[in-house]
């Protein structure tokens, strides 16, 4: 072997030894040891992290990941059988889970079907609430409250089926009231012109400076006045949050065109009034339990977000309850399949999920050998390189793999945007039911 050749190998050596392997045992040895599961039976050290607090927020990384909804029904039952919650509130518009909360309360039985009930979920993306496991936590709730003659709630947390809130509305007042409601009536109308089409109300807007806010916020407090309390709290918090979502709604109609409204703000407005207004229904010990994208539940305050002026609920109820009140719990995947489309209203794909993006956050976890990981981030855990920020995935219901690098990672710092993460080295698809 001449000296060349032995050059060469003593390079090779270094590098592999120094350069290539180093970093990686570098890595590792900041990456504090997580709790390892083998399955959702493990989860006790999450619930006993999080079952003191009023609200706990359960995330996802995805719209379209079995295991994140898997993993949610289970703890949530958890807490609802063992810890004593009284609600369930999801990302999916209210008056779709009207319905869906009558059934698992047993209100209106009759003939009921599950299969016919979940027709309602025909607004994209379906998948999101119309799959086996939503359906399975729905029977179980029912079966819960009608064992334990209990009264726990099923509802949605968001403001977009606005045409879907305004049929609910003119219908409960023209068959409570008709006659001393027909100004209200009247003022409804005019913005009913426009529930199905945000643009032209955006449009005449802009041009005209035609607002119905106003007789929006009247005709809700005309309905406070003279039908909330002659009705049931059911039907009477149903036509609240419907009242509210037509309000809500016509703000984020403004937003089309009016650049001091924040759309994403407007949502998450609303969904955190929401989330109170079920507290208050409930009373002064009331405990509630919320799904939502990560995006939604993580501290906005520890990410980009903040930078961009956009709140979120997580942030929200960490003010309005203090942190010890309330915890945050987000999860994320390395590798796998995930349903989502290509572009709004798309047809719902099979996408495989590719290798993190380098230095984020889950590649950080992938490198460990542990198939599903556990991270409690108590005060004293939140120090060392965790602190530091990075890019942390976000799937929604627009998805494109091979662009994911240029926009579907935020940057966060993971232990104060979540009081507890789960990561999965690979998950597979969720199905619609």
């Amino acid at each position: 072997m001449n000296k060349k050749s032995v050059f060469f190998i003593a390079v090779s050596v270094f590098l592999i030894t120094n350069v290539l392997y180093l970093p990686c045992n570098a890595d590792d040895e900041i990456i504090p040891e997580p709790i390892v599961l083998e399955g959702v039976n493990d989860i006790d050290p999450l619930i006993d992290h999080v079952a003191s607090a009023r609200m706990v927020l359960l995330g996802e990384g995805s719209h379209g990941t079995l295991e994140f909804y898997e993993w949610r029904k289970e703890i949530t039952k958890r807490l609802i059988e063992n810890h004593g919650y009284d609600f369930v509130v999801v990302e999916g518009d209210w008056p779709a889970f009207s319905e869906i909360n009558r059934y698992v309360k047993g209100i209106d039985e009759g003939d009921t079907d599950i299969e016919d009930l979940f027709d309602v979920f025909d607004r994209w993306p379906p998948w999101m609430w119309r799959n086996e496991t939503v359906v399975n936590l729905v029977r179980w709730m029912r079966d819960y409250n009608s064992e334990k003659d209990a009264d726990v709630g099923f509802y949605g947390l968001d403001v977009q089926n606005v045409a879907f809130s305004y049929g609910e509305v003119i219908e409960k007042i023209k068959n409570l009231e008709p006659d001393e409601m027909e100004e209200i009536l009247s003022e409804l109308e005019k913005f009913g012109v426009y529930v199905d089409d945000e643009m032209s109300y955006a449009r005449d807007y802009i041009r005209n400076r035609i607002s119905y806010r106003q007789p929006l916020l009247d005709a809700r407090s005309a309905i406070e006045g003279s039908i909330i309390e002659k009705i049931d709290s059911v039907d009477a918090l149903d036509l609240d949050r419907n009242m509210a979502t037509l309000i809500y709604g016509e703000k984020s109609f403004r937003a089309r065109v009016d650049r001091t409204i924040d759309n994403w703000n407007v949502r998450v407005e609303f969904m955190n009034e929401t989330i109170e207004t079920l507290l208050e229904h409930y009373g002064e010990e009331s405990k509630g339990i919320v799904w939502a994208h990560n995006t939604h539940i993580g501290d906005a305050r520890a990410t980009s977000m903040a930078e961009e002026g956009r709140l979120n609920i997580g942030q929200l109820q960490r003010e309005l309850l203090g942190e010890e009140n309330v915890k945050l719990v987000g999860f994320g995947t390395g590798t796998g399949t995930v349903r989502a489309g290509y572009s709004w209203g798309g047809r719902g794909e099979v996408m495989d999920i590719p290798q993190p993006m380098q230095g984020s956050y889950e590649e950080l976890f992938s490198r460990m050998e542990h198939e599903k990981m556990l991270y409690l981030f108590t005060e004293e855990k939140r120090t060392g390189k965790l602190m530091e920020p990075r890019g942390h995935r976000a799937i929604g219901v627009v998805y494109d793999p091979d662009r994911e690098h240029l926009g579907n990672y935020v940057e966060t710092v993971l232990p104060e945007r979540y009081d507890a993460f789960i990561f999965f080295q690979t998950t597979q698809v969720i199905h619609e039911w």
